[in-house]
Formats: structure tokens, C-alpha cells, sequence
């Protein structure tokens, strides 16, 4: 009886302090720093567009063609999205952002849900892609 008690006694206090280390993390924490990768600059603002996952580039230069992976339009498939500078309409097309200075853009957001797009005004079925400057 008494090592019964015993061998519950020791179970008992296993999983309490298995379910303590859980809780705050203690035992499998480690500290290792995290390592944040090098990204190499942005030749232009296509090489920075091409960086965006949602997004989906064809062609090069002048005739690159913008468009949101995975979204086409019944009415125009080839439409291309609208793009906004710090939440101001620039235009449809690469055209309208590729004299931007990629060392000038502090991120860029790919707005794909129409609630969002109403907030700008934007009746776009495609999408927009907002591209924020630094502050001076």
C-alpha cells in the first residue's frame, strides 16, 4: 500500500511539473538568437514587386504585367491591379510605379478583399497593391 502511494506520489509530481514546464515554457525553450536572413537590394521596383508572393509578374521592363496570383475577372482576365502610393490612386499598370526608387519604398501591402478596396474607392475586381514611402 505504502509503495503504491509512493509510486502515485512520484506520477503525480512528474506531471505536474511536465505540465508547470509546458505552461511557462521552461524546459524546451532555447536560446539560440534568431537569425535574420540578409536580403540583397532591389535592382528596381520589379525585382521588389517580384518579391511579393501574391502577386503573379509576366514579362520585363516597360511590358511587365501585373496581376494578383490566383484571382482573374470574368469581364477581363488580363486586367491588371491598381496601384496606390502611401493610399493615394496612381493607376492601373507598371508603368505608374516603375520610376520609383526601391530604396525609397518602406513596404509595400497587397490588398486583395473588397472591403478593404471600398476604403479606398476602388471598384477593382483584381485588387490593388498600396506602396508606402519612408518618411524624410
Amino acid at each position: 500500500m505504502k509503495s503504491t502511494l509512493f509510486l502515485l506520489a512520484i506520477l503525480f509530481g512528474f506531471f505536474a511539473f511536465t505540465l508547470v514546464s509546458c505552461k511557462s515554457g521552461g524546459a524546451t525553450t532555447s536560446s539560440t538568437p534568431k537569425v535574420k536572413k540578409e536580403v540583397p537590394p532591389a535592382l528596381d521596383m520589379l525585382d521588389l514587386l517580384r518579391r511579393e508572393p501574391f502577386l503573379y509578374i509576366t514579362g520585363s521592363g516597360a511590358n511587365a504585367r501585373i496581376q494578383l496570383r490566383g484571382q482573374k475577372t470574368i469581364s477581363d482576365p488580363d486586367e491588371e491591379v491598381m496601384f496606390l502610393l502611401d493610399g493615394q490612386r496612381l493607376g492601373i499598370g507598371y508603368q505608374v510605379v516603375q520610376d520609383i526608387n526601391p530604396n525609397d519604398v518602406e513596404g509595400i501591402e497587397v490588398i486583395r478583399d473588397q472591403a478593404r478596396l471600398a476604403r479606398y474607392n476602388i471598384s477593382s475586381m483584381t485588387g490593388a497593391v498600396n506602396i508606402r514611402i519612408k518618411k524624410q
